[in-house]
Order: structure tokens, then sequence, then C-alpha cells
């Protein structure tokens, strides 16, 4: 359903990038291999010499071998998993900060399928990872190039399944770690404008922002109950002129990893008592829920969106949710009435989950209890309302997105994909 569009100078949706593709600024050719044991010849206690195995969910579930006969020479390395894992033979190489790099290999491939499937990445550079291989494809060479940053070692990992699980076989062979002389043409890129097109429109709604129950962004954030720099209902008052000053036309709450073990009915009345954050490992005072979120939306003028728990909360507790917020009958309508909001607080946007596809987030479900559950919620919240609208966790992948569309597409809107551009947590930094 489209949201109210606004006209746009086409400097922005006009922009040509024009990008060099000869593969090296003078490149003197390749430079030393920097891996262990490339191409997997050398063994050493069941596995193979400077690559340990490793998973991050569906261990039991795991097999690593070293196969023969290799892409070149007697043999490789393979990961293959029937039920799905999500799993990796790994190497730790040292390397120079802030220089570049390419990592490249070959990769064949049976049957794979869910998650991002088989690849080479790097652990401690998220966004450093090559093109996916899925499905049945004989040995197929992919590569990329980056740049170290801060990082002063690297953890490569030939990957199966990655950000959820993966089921088939692969195999890995003749891995590569080259340092370039310098930076590569292709990463660099021209913009031109064409000034005379024709003006565009765009939805506000792509940037739109997101509000979690960590660090100081509620608790000495938006909220400090006391606070001489607060309003009569605890909102940071300085903190909000400064929010509306961003425009933001739609914020999500409460999470985030978060949501996935929030229970709403913590946060709202007079008698909320403190709570374990799951998510967190901290304690959850819950003197900021719901209908605080909601009074927030309305002082910065967002649009409110609300991150359902679908890791340990149930189908009943998500459309009970809904009939809280927007309902004008009901015992959870009554509830609201009796909390002093008689008027339905109409939250039109509502997510079903948020990261539930990974293994790091609490109910992680695998696409074959995902779907039905999505299905599941999504009839019971649009019979609490019909007007919302809903989008659900999901991945950038056919064997994820499709499943989860053809069984409770009907009952969405949009679906919620996730991607961490910059790897930046953890510190204060800039990209360059």
């Amino acid at each position: 359903m489209p949201y109210p569009q606004f006209s746009i100078q086409t400097l922005v949706f006009s922009l040509l990038f024009a990008f060099c593709f000869s593969p090296l600024a003078q490149d003197s050719g390749p430079s030393a291999n920097l891996l262990p044991n490339p191409s997997f010849e050398e063994e050493a206690g069941g596995g193979v010499q400077g690559w340990q195995s490793r998973a991050w969910s569906g261990e039991t579930n795991a097999q690593w071998k070293v196969v023969a006969p290799g892409r070149t020479g007697k043999q490789c390395v393979s990961i293959g998993s029937e039920k799905g894992a999500d799993a990796a033979w790994t190497a730790t190489v040292a390397v120079k900060r802030d220089a570049f790099y390419r990592l490249s290999g070959w990769i064949k491939t049976k049957d794979v399928r869910g998650a991002v499937g088989a690849l080479l990445n790097i652990q401690n550079l998220p966004e450093a990872r090559t093109a996916a291989v899925l499905g049945t494809r004989d040995w197929t060479r992919v590569t990329t190039v980056f740049q170290s940053a801060a990082a002063a070692e690297l953890e490569i990992n030939c990957l199966f399944g990655g950000w959820g699980q993966s089921a088939g076989q692969a195999w890995y062979d003749d891995i590569s770690l080259e340092q370039l002389d310098s930076q590569p043409n292709d990463t660099q890129a021209a913009v031109m404008i064409d000034t005379s097109a024709r003006s565009e429109a765009y939805s506000p709604m792509i940037f739109g922002g997101f509000l979690e129950h960590f660090g100081h962004q509620i608790y000495g954030g938006v909220f400090e109950p006391g606070s001489p720099l607060s309003d009569k209902r605890g909102f940071r008052k300085d903190v909000i002129a400064a929010l509306k000053e961003l425009r933001c036309p739609v914020v999500r709450w409460p999470g985030g990893c978060y949501a996935s073990g929030y229970h709403w009915e913590a946060g709202v009345g007079n008698q909320r008592r403190p709570t374990d954050d799951m998510a967190w490992g901290v304690i959850e005072p819950n003197t900021f829920g719901t209908d605080e979120f909601v009074a927030l939306c309305r002082l910065t003028g967002w649009q409110p969106y609300i991150c359902n728990n679908a890791g340990n909360g149930t189908v009943e507790e998500m459309k009970d949710w809904v009939e809280y917020c927007n309902a004008r009958k009901g015992t959870y309508a009554q509830m609201r009435k009796d909390n002093g909001h008689a008027r339905p607080q109409n939250v039109n946007l509502w997510s079903i989950g948020n990261e539930n596809w990974g293994a790091h987030e609490i109910g992680y479900k695998p696409i074959e209890q995902w779907a039905p559950l999505v299905l599941a919620a999504a009839k019971a919240m649009k019979a609490a309302d019909p007007h919302i609208q809903l989008t659900a966790a999901a991945l950038p992948t056919r064997e994820w997105s499709l499943p989860l569309l053809k069984l409770a597409g009907p009952y969405l809107d949009y679906i919620s994909i996730h991607s961490y551009w910059l790897p930046l947590w953890g510190k204060n930094d800039m990209p360059d």
C-alpha cells in the first residue's frame, strides 16, 4: 500500500555510476597467498593443517570432511548437512591495517539450499564476502576485494549457511588471500548528474528510524522521569527537540533482538514490575512501554511501528497487542481504557518478528517453522484489525522469501530484510 509521495530533484534519482572494470590499478601481478595450506593438501589430526571446523548453529547436523579428489591436487574440504547447519572451515591470518586484499577460491555444490548458501567470508569484516553458490553447481570461482580497515588479523571462513542454516553439501578448494599493491579501480566510482531529467517521486518512509531498549536509547535518552530536563510525563524535552529536527517519518520499537523476549503486558498499566531483559542481560524496569511509545511518536511526529515478539511470544499475544492499541471494544481495548487511553491508538504498522531467521535471536526458527507461524500470526492480527499493515522478518534469498510469500504472502504488505552495511558496531567510528 503506497505512502504519501513527495517530489525530489533528479539530482538524487538520476545518479549514473561509471565504473572502471580493469581489475587493478598498476597491478604488478598476484602477490603471495597469505592463507595456510590453501589447497588443503596437508592433513593434521583428522582435519587439515591451518584450518579449524566451527559452527554457529546445527553443529550436531554438520559434517566436515577432507575428500578426494580436489579441484586441483589430491583433496579438498567439504561441509554437508541433511537437516541444516551454519558452519565453516576457518583460518586466521595476520594482515596490514587499511590495506586492500582480494579473497578468492573455488566452490562446488550439491543441492545447497536455505540461508545464504556456500561462500567465502571474513568473520570480523561481515560485509567482506563473495557471492554465494546455491543449488547444484560444478567448480565455480568466487572472489571479492575489500579493505582491512583497522583489523590486524582476519578470520577467513569457507562458509556453509550464513545468517541461518543451509542444507546440502559444498566443497571448497584453492582458497587465496592476496594483498593488492594499490586500491582497485573497480572500487572507485564517478558520479554524473543529469540535471535535465524530470523529477521523480519517492516515499518518505525510506528515512525511517529505530528505537530499542539497550544502552541509553530509552532510559536516560528519550525518557528520564524526574530529570529537570524532562516534562511531566518523563520525556526529555531537549532530546525531543533534537529528534524533531530529523523529521523522521516512522520509528520501529521495541527492537531489535529485544523484541524477541519482550512481553508487552509487562509494560502497561499501573502495576508494572521489573523483568529480566533476555536479549541484553539487564533488568528492564518496564516504565517505558506501549502507551509511552505511542505518546513519544505523537510528540515527535513519527508514525509508530511495533515489532512483535515472535521469539518466545505467542500468536495470541501478538493479536492481543493489536487489540490493545487499536480496538474499540474487547478485553484488551478495555484494558487500554482503564489505563487512561479511551481512544484507539491507531498503530498501523506491525512487524512479525525481528531476525528470527538467525541463531543469534531468541526463538530462532528455520523457514519450515517460520512461514506457518507468520501465517497464523498474520491471520490473528488482521482479525483484530483488518486495516493494519504487516511485515515479517525475511532474508534476501529465494530459499527463505519464496516459501514465506507462498504461504503467508496474501496477509503481508511487506517483508523486512535486514543488512548491516557498515560493520562498525562496538566502536565509536565512522567509515572512510
